[in-house]
């Protein structure tokens, strides 16, 4: 007797036919930003198969570089079932249910959201949406010019941009820079500067799929979990500053602070937990109006906003693993303590004992506790440090990792033939300058191949990330000062050490010319403060025992070192940096030792450092072939 069931176990036999998705994508990007320069969808049973080449290209440089970058792409499948309750939850529905399941959408128009409180920085963020239609100002004849600029329409909280900029998130994500939403319906009663229609229209309602793939995307595979926020760019409207001279600019402090809003991943976690659960009814969601308990604005409203403007709503990326970016900046290493006795037979010299066995088993507890601690923290990555195994459950929301691809970018250097000008900058005979220029052809790569067993989102995301050199710190070697503080094979595996601050920098701070500041400042002066704190030996971080050991880096010397005059030759990565206070005659300082990426760090090889000006070129092209039950037939036809 035949064994069967109906429906569970019927199959339906679905004819393939192989379709070619040969796309490419043209854009300016920014060292350390995280570009989605390719998704598409994929429904159940679509094979995806094929191969990328990339060219990057670059505007002049002030000087020859003698270092370079890594342009890193990679490939990923974010599965719906991340993203939708129902597809997860087990239920059963009927036809006419699954026919008006809806999708999770973002409504970028309308009144803002509010402020968003940045957790890693402080301070309030305000949350600006699109406005409908272009702003009335009393010169209509600057309208066009309204639109073209990447300027909000007012200023203050109630400044809005009045059309998708370029360079953004949702830009490269598919919506066309420079479009408008149409103001329809009727004046809101809430005056809003700018904010005049009440009606969404259909064609600025946004699928929210590409967007989560981006965050989850990052999130497993290139965010750094030792560090306890990501961050994602704010855009070049709202970082709108005059500078000291008076001139207006995008940035004239390019400070980690100041291109970057900043996240809790787990909050973004908890938004896509929330998400499920409102969409296990299949409802459609709008992603702006859902709410957290008790958090006005979230940073998934946030990102989604910033993502409007000239280049924001990017997320951050690490620099490559080195000495200087390893820091496990999670908290305060584990300890386990062993509870002594008191020894009341005194046979003890001390009073009290520990006992061997005791001693063991915190050992064991204490290996445990330290391969949590490493491990950043999330679920698959606990499995794989404690186990040994990847995993890719569907518990752990995670999307498939499909493939990397990565190449070395150095600059050719070039000789003025003649003496000239070129973009304000004069150059002379003999003088020296690069730029990028590389076709990367990945002919040799295993290239793509994935079947998706559940529908999904494909998704492409290039990084350009430096190889910088260091010139601040102080060499590990000469830190050493007596024999107790060098390696031996009796303290191998024994944890974690703090970093001192002189192995990222030795530079002073506090150039501010306030008296009472510069008073109790260690740096100046020849009477003393009362400080006995070498600021030098400040702890910034933990690293792995004797990690200085396991590698080692590239440093600057002479005139491409602190305030050396070819600095702009090379690829140089400060700790401390200093900047003119406005109006003081005076310089400010600021410190960081963020292991992500600040792009505005590695615009001083260029002429125009804003940033809006996108000095590097890419074009990627993408040869895709997906095998789908869709039809090879163009013209209609009744049957199958």
């Amino acid at each position: 007797m035949s064994k069967y069931r109906i429906p569970s176990d019927y199959q339906n036999q679905t004819p393939r036919a192989m379709h070619r998705r040969a796309a490419s994508a043209y854009g300016t990007i920014h060292p350390g930003l995280a570009i989605p320069v390719h998704h598409r969808h994929l429904n159940v049973g679509e094979r995806i198969r094929g191969r990328i080449d990339s060219l990057l290209q670059s505007q002049p440089m002030l000087g020859p570089l003698m270092n370079g970058y890594k342009l890193i792409t990679i490939a990923t499948f974010t599965p719906d079932s991340a993203i939708y309750g129902w597809m997860r939850n087990g239920r059963r529905y009927e036809p006419d249910e699954y026919t008006k399941f809806g999708k999770v959408y973002f409504p970028l128009a309308g009144p803002n959201l509010g402020d968003y409180q940045d957790p890693a920085f402080g301070g309030q963020r305000p949350v600006r949406r699109l406005t409908f239609g272009l702003d009335l100002n009393a010169d209509q004849k600057k309208i066009y010019e309204s639109w073209v600029s990447d300027t909000l329409n007012a200023t203050g909280f109630s400044g809005q941009p009045t059309h998708i900029g370029r360079g953004g998130l949702w830009d490269w994500l598919g919506i066309a820079a420079g479009a408008v939403c149409p103001n329809l319906g009727q004046k809101t009663t809430i005056q809003h500067p700018g904010v005049r229609g009440e009606i969404y229209p259909a064609s600025f309602k946004f699928n929210g799929a590409p967007f989560f793939a981006y965050f989850l995307s990052h999130y497993y595979y290139i965010a750094n979990m030792q560090e306890n926020y990501m961050y994602f760019t704010r855009g070049v409207g709202e970082m709108q500053k005059v500078r000291p001279d008076g001139q207006q600019e995008s940035l004239y402090r390019p400070f980690f602070s100041d291109v970057f809003t900043s996240f809790d991943p787990d909050v973004f976690l908890l938004y896509l937990d929330t998400l499920g659960y409102h969409t296990r009814v299949g409802a459609q969601i709008d992603a702006l109006a859902l709410q957290l308990e008790g958090v006005p604005v979230n940073c998934v409203q946030a990102m989604a906003c910033a993502g409007i403007q000239g280049y924001g709503g990017l997320l951050a990326v690490p620099y490559s693993p080195d000495l200087f970016s390893n820091i496990i900046k999670q908290g305060s290493s584990p300890s386990t303590e062993i509870t002594v006795q008191n020894d009341e037979s005194g046979e003890s010299d001390t009073g009290f004992s520990v006992a061997v066995p005791e001693l063991r088993l915190k050992t064991k507890l204490q290996n445990w506790m330290d391969r949590l601690f490493v491990s950043g923290g999330r679920v698959g990555d606990v499995f794989r440090t404690l186990w040994g195994v990847k995993s890719s459950a569907p518990y752990v929301n995670k999307p498939d990792f499909l493939g990397v691809w990565q190449a070395s970018i150095n600059p050719s250097n070039v000789r003025a033939m003649a003496n000239g000008s070129a973009s304000g900058e004069d150059a002379n005979l003999g003088q020296l300058a690069a730029c990028v220029d590389r076709y990367c052809d990945f002919s040799g790569h295993s290239g793509i191949d994935y079947y998706a067993k559940e529908p999904g989102t494909f998704m492409l995301i290039a990084m350009l990330v430096p190889e910088p050199a260091y010139y601040q710190g102080l060499h590990p070697d000469l830190a050493s000062v007596s024999f107790g503080d060098d390696f031996n094979p009796e303290l191998n595996g024994i944890g974690f050490q703090q970093i001192p601050r002189h192995r990222f920098t030795m530079m002073p701070r506090g150039f501010d010319g306030a008296d009472l500041d510069q008073q109790n400042n260690p740096w100046f002066g020849d009477d003393g403060t009362g400080v006995t704190n070498d600021p030098n030996m400040v702890s910034v971080g933990e690293e792995v025992a004797w990690s200085w050991l396991r590698t080692d880096y590239p440093r600057l010397h002479g005139d491409f070192a602190q305030n050396g005059s070819y600095q702009y030759w090379v690829l140089a990565r400060p700790f401390t940096s200093y900047f003119p206070d406005a109006g003081t005659g005076f310089y400010g300082d600021a410190e960081g030792y963020s292991t992500y990426i600040n792009p505005l760090d590695w615009q001083y090889v260029f002429i125009d450092q804003t940033l809006m000006a996108g000095n590097f070129s890419y074009y990627g092209y993408f040869d895709l072939k997906v095998t789908s039950s869709l039809s090879a037939n163009y013209m209609p036809y009744l049957g199958r």
